[in-house]
């Protein structure tokens, strides 16, 4: 259970990082070309949340 604690807090830790990045490409900091990257990274991101969640429940 440990290592999906890990891993589950190293994806929050990406996923506040990706939106922040977004939030950056709004305010002209990015490339519009890289926000789309940030966009499906996110999406990655949320699946992997949602698996993580499943897996810890199911040991529960």
């Amino acid at each position: 259970m440990n290592k999906y604690r890990v891993i589950y807090y190293l994806c929050i830790i990406a996923f506040i990082a990706n939106v922040s990045m977004m939030i950056g490409t709004l305010l002209g900091w990015f490339h519009i070309l890289d926000s789309n990257y940030f966009f499906w990274s996110s999406l990655i991101f949320s699946l992997v949340f949602e698996r993580i969640e499943k897996k810890v429940k199911e040991r529960v």
